[in-house]
């Protein structure tokens, strides 16, 4: 069938802290970066991004393989970590200056991303201050992708994973910085979908709703091949603002489509 979920990748960032809750810098302890990370075999890689400790996925295939891997993306990076630190799953924190003096600590990704909406370059954040943000991109690789289709799925995904992220993740610190509406890099098998924090990396039941909420995106595009976006405006301003009201009042127009998992998700 035309457009449907091969498999879903992930390179989401993660703080680390010690026990008395101070934040450190994550190459202290990890030895790749962005031009040479270090391969951990079977598709798993682990790198220094400015401060955070990021991990890349191989693609998962299945629910079971999606939870899998990030359980074992998760014990890759404790493995590496001496007794005292531990891995700080947030979307943002704010380091000590004495911390943020290195090359690396000022550098901020390695190319923009687009906005899916608006088809422009989004604007890299400023590193003059002491806030640091984490991301939980996602990677989506589905049948027959194409540059207009991947930017059609792309805003659906604003639709179904970031209006109910903004219930699920309360941070509001990083969506000044990052994460705003339609964030995507495109890719030859689809895209990275770039809106999300790494929320769903902090429960397993997080991080099962990604991978189904994201399945039912394509049941949805199935479903209703001659969607318009009407919506897209309060889409747009509830991600940007959070704006709870105008998300749910959006999500309530779409509920069949909308995962729970064991509790409901959604206020």
């Amino acid at each position: 069938m035309k457009n449907e979920l091969i498999a879903l990748g992930s390179d989401p960032e993660l703080f680390l802290k010690d026990e008395d809750g101070r934040n450190y810098p994550s190459e202290h302890f990890i030895k790749g970066d962005k031009y040479s990370p270090e391969d951990k075999g079977d598709g798993f890689f682990l790198l220094c991004d400015n401060v955070m400790v990021e991990f890349n996925t191989p693609p998962s295939y299945s629910l079971g393989e999606w939870i899998d891997n990030h359980k074992k993306a998760l014990d890759m990076i404790r493995a590496e970590l001496p007794e005292y630190i531990y891995l700080d799953i947030a979307a943002s924190r704010t380091f000590e200056k004495q911390f943020l003096k290195s090359k690396l600590a000022k550098t901020f990704g390695c190319a923009p991303d687009m906005n899916c909406w608006t088809l422009d370059n989004n604007v890299s954040p400023s590193s003059r201050n002491l806030l640091r943000t984490a991301a939980g991109h996602i990677h989506i690789s589905y049948t027959d992708a194409t540059i207009p289709q991947s930017i059609k799925i792309a805003k659906l995904c604003d639709y179904f994973l970031g209006l109910p992220s903004l219930f699920l993740d309360k941070d509001v610190d990083r969506r000044k910085m990052y994460g705003k509406a339609g964030a995507i890099r495109l890719k030859s098998w689809g895209f990275e979908y770039r809106v999300l924090s790494n929320f769903w990396l902090a429960s397993p039941e997080y991080t099962k709703w990604v991978y189904l909420q994201t399945k039912m995106i394509f049941e949805f595009l199935h479903d209703n091949p001659d969607f318009d976006f009407s919506d897209m405006d309060d889409v747009v301003d509830a991600i940007n603002n959070y704006d709870l009201d105008k998300a749910q009042a959006v999500m309530n127009k779409y509920k069949d489509y909308f995962v729970t998992i064991k509790q409901e998700l959604y206020v």
